[in-house]
């Protein structure tokens, strides 16, 4: 459907639209939200049998307040306490706490999963990013590193001001969250990581393999993907060239005019590809922050992720693993969003009533006590 004679103008405004449910997680088909809100989901919690505070805590910069919720068993003496770290949608307001994929999704994966963890016996943290829902500050101009101080200033709270007597405590990073989990121990060192649904690719390699996947599935003949191709890799350059990411998006936009975008689809794909996290990061390698991290690692991949390839990520994450308890959980129908797929498409999440695949909590709940058990 999307072949043409004038293959310049559709790959590109083709590209625009795929890129920008990169990372998002979550279909954006909005023909089927009514059918959706009919749908039911079983594990959203009705009833919480366990404490439920609002807290507030600085950010990463002075004057940032962040908003969350904290979830803790009310029987419990310690505590082994986790801090959610969302992950990223280009261009886009990162995540409430709640992790909303959205109406058409009619999931949300960060509370089901704070509640199945909490129900565990976990003391769970998740807050509002930067700038979205209760929390203050701004979003548009924060990379990875500064998202990651959000997430160190979150664990430092809840070690320090929330009242709880703590065992041990860590990060639970979801896709690029996981960036921002091993960003933060930097700052804030944490005695155990979860890292699910992130893999190590280079981000311009990551965000070309992605659009090429999607192209070949649109129909793309292979002219068209190479001409893909080419294009990105021009736009990667010229990211590499720009004094600051603004003008990054002044030279993108004009080469996609002078290719024969519309203006419209050229703004779109430069705000896309030149958001502060990823023009940041868009050559940045993580895999000596996994390596150099000296406490237990769990990564939990899926092989029905289509965004983050179990393939290329494998053998590469364990390749980093420093600590004897580290270990490397694939779970086979899981999908981006810790459902059990069948195809791992976005537009498969809507229909799914699962939001989280209760098997990779018990995996969790496994780990975290094999290593309390050699401590």
């Amino acid at each position: 459907m999307y072949k043409s004679t004038h293959s310049t103008l559709v790959v590109i405004s083709v590209i625009a639209i795929l890129l920008a449910l990169f990372l998002s997680g979550c279909s954006q088909n909005k023909m089927n939200a009514m059918l959706v809100s009919l749908e039911s989901r079983p594990q959203m919690p009705n009833q919480r049998p366990y404490m439920v505070k609002q807290v507030q805590f600085s950010g990463g910069d002075q004057g940032v307040v962040l908003a969350g919720e904290l979830t803790y068993p009310q029987d419990k003496t310690t505590h082994r306490a986790i801090v959610l770290v969302a992950g990223h949608s280009a261009g886009q307001a990162p995540a409430p706490r709640d992790m909303d994929l959205g109406p058409e999704a009619n999931h949300k994966t960060f509370l089901v999963l704070s509640h199945l963890l909490t129900l565990q016996g976990y003391a769970v943290l998740r807050y509002d990013s930067r700038g979205v829902g209760q929390s203050s500050g701004s979003w548009l101009e924060a990379t990875n590193q500064v998202l990651a101080s959000d997430a160190a200033a979150a664990l430092h709270w809840l070690r320090t001001d929330a009242g709880l007597n703590l065992q041990d405590s860590g990060y639970l990073g979801h896709s690029m969250g996981t960036d921002r989990a091993l960003l933060a121990t930097q700052l804030e060192p944490a005695d155990f990581l979860i890292l699910i649904a992130g893999g190590l690719e280079v981000m311009a390699d990551l965000l070309l393999r992605q659009n090429y996947e999607a192209a070949q599935k649109a129909g793309f003949d292979q002219n068209q993907l190479q001409l893909l191709i080419t294009q990105y890799q021009h736009v990667f350059d010229l990211m590499r060239r720009a004094e600051d990411r603004h003008q990054a998006m002044e030279k993108i936009e004009s080469y996609l005019t002078a290719q024969g975008a519309t203006q419209q689809d050229a703004q779109l794909l430069a705000q896309r590809i030149c958001d502060a996290v990823i023009y940041a990061d868009l050559d940045t390698d993580f895999s000596p922050l996994m390596a150099g991290y000296k406490q237990p690692i769990l990564t939990i991949l899926g092989a029905k992720d289509t965004w983050v390839s179990l393939n290329i990520n494998e053998e590469p994450i364990q390749q980093q693993f420093t600590n004897s308890l580290s270990k490397q959980r694939v779970y086979p129908n899981m999908n981006h969003v810790l459902q059990p797929a069948q195809t791992g498409e976005d537009d498969e999440i809507w229909r799914i009533k699962t939001t989280v695949d209760p098997k990779i909590v018990d995996g969790i709940d496994q780990w975290l006590l094999s290593v309390q058990s050699t401590e």
